[in-house]
């Protein structure tokens, strides 16, 4: 991080002296949006003038973008919001220790971070209202759910039980969730009131949902109940009624990209991050809203460069905040003595390569693990460990082009089930 600074440091020397000039904009096509699943071992936040965004590409040469980094210690820290005027940044970090987050703030334009949750719990994905007095966020409690907090501080409150992922809509009256134990989709007025079920018949991933532009449609991640091969991404009125299927993921799984739409843009566009081979990206879309029924069919820019993994971007006031770290972890084993809650053994490391793993599984008897991971490159692939003799194997080998993941053993511990992005 040390080296990081001094680089950065000699980057605003050169750009303070109209040294540095801005790298064209070349025009990336064919990609695809889906769920990406993988562990953060540390990540950033960043800001960046986001004027480009509503206007045209930026002309070679015409001066940087104004990034600036304003996190820097260890850990992971993300999924950060502006507030309404962008002078404020929300964020979810364990710099306070590991195990759990808490949410942050700070001014962008520089300056120390205030602590804003101190409870027990872990605190997440934080979201500002539409006056930027108060921060939303979801919180495991006890008890669960989204509550709200000053913006300067001061204590939580709950306002809506066993609810995730809050998204505020543009005009700042209502509040989109899910509810964490039914994975359902539900609306409610910030003024307060009763949430009501927008999407009844359908089983919502917990993903944060997406506002339209005009404040009348959420776009959400989910399949109808009982019928996985409708997984998609889907749009419903904000005053109920009957879901519309849109084409990303589909487009997504033919084209070979794992992503996230983020953001409903004036003028017919979207925003979001997308991953492929390895490479994390935010990307503006033309012709992807309303007016087309969130189909993409128009073409794709990419607004951040570089290694590293750029996501979970959050627009405001003419500025663009973003994660940006590396992705990757490590699955680790801790024997317990689980009846008596207590610790029998050493923390073991199990996996050593610098690649990203997830959603890991056991077989009953605890002698067979699953997990998911992109060690192979490129999709991510289901793999199999036996944990007596500690040897692997790639399973599904014979779909080289989709990412599989969610793997778990069945109660035989015969077979291993999985989710294919694109096809369940």
């Amino acid at each position: 991080m040390a080296d990081l600074k001094v680089a950065l440091e000699e980057l605003k020397d050169e750009s303070d002296s109209g040294r540095l000039t801005t790298p064209e904009v070349k025009v990336a096509r064919k990609r695809r949006w889906s769920l990406l699943a993988a562990t953060a071992a540390i990540a950033a936040v960043a800001v960046a003038g986001a004027w480009w965004i509503w206007g045209g590409r930026p002309t070679p040469g015409t001066g940087n973008r104004g990034l600036r980094q304003l996190t820097y210690d260890d850990g992971t820290t993300g999924y950060p919001a502006l507030s309404p005027d962008a002078k404020l940044v929300a964020y979810q970090s364990d710099r306070a220790g590991p195990g759990r987050y808490d949410i942050w703030v700070q001014q962008t334009a520089g300056g120390s971070a205030i602590r804003l949750t101190n409870g027990p719990g872990s605190h997440q994905h934080p979201v500002f209202s539409g006056d930027g007095a108060k921060i939303y966020f979801d919180s495991t409690g006890p008890p669960a759910g989204i509550y709200e907090v000053s913006a300067l501080g001061g204590e939580s409150h709950l306002i809506a039980a066993d609810g995730v992922y809050p998204a505020v809509s543009p005009d700042g009256k209502n509040i989109a969730f899910i509810t964490r134990t039914s994975g359902q989709i539900f609306v409610m007025p910030t003024s307060g009131g009763e949430p009501r079920l927008v999407a009844p018949g359908f089983s919502v991933i917990p993903i944060r949902p997406v506002w339209s532009f005009n404040n009348q449609d959420v776009v959400f991640y989910g399949m109808k109940v009982g019928q996985p091969q409708t997984i998609e991404w889907w749009f419903v009125r904000a005053s109920g009624g009957t879901p519309q299927q849109t084409n990303l993921g589909h487009w997504a799984a033919e084209n070979r990209y794992v992503g996230h739409v983020s953001a409903s843009l004036p003028g017919n566009m979207g925003l979001g991050w997308l991953a492929r081979d390895g490479n994390t990206q935010i990307y503006r879309v033309h012709n992807m809203g309303a007016a087309n029924g969130y189909r993409l069919i128009g073409e794709l820019e990419p607004l951040t460069f570089g290694g590293s993994v750029n996501q979970y971007p959050s627009v405001a006031a003419g500025k663009m905040a973003f994660s940006s770290g590396t992705m990757h972890g490590a699955i680790w084993s801790l024997p317990a003595d689980t009846n008596q809650g207590r610790v029998t053994g050493p923390l073991q490391k199990l996996t050593s390569e610098r690649a990203a793993f997830s959603h890991v599984a056991l077989s009953r008897d605890g002698t067979t693990m699953v997990y998911s991971s992109d060690r192979s490159g490129g999709q991510g692939d289901i793999f199999l460990r036996d944990m007596v003799s500690g040897q692997e194997h790639a399973m599904a080998a014979d779909e080289p082009d989709k990412s599989k993941q969610y793997g778990q053993i069945d109660a035989g511990g015969t077979e291993v089930l999985y989710t294919s992005l694109g096809v369940c």
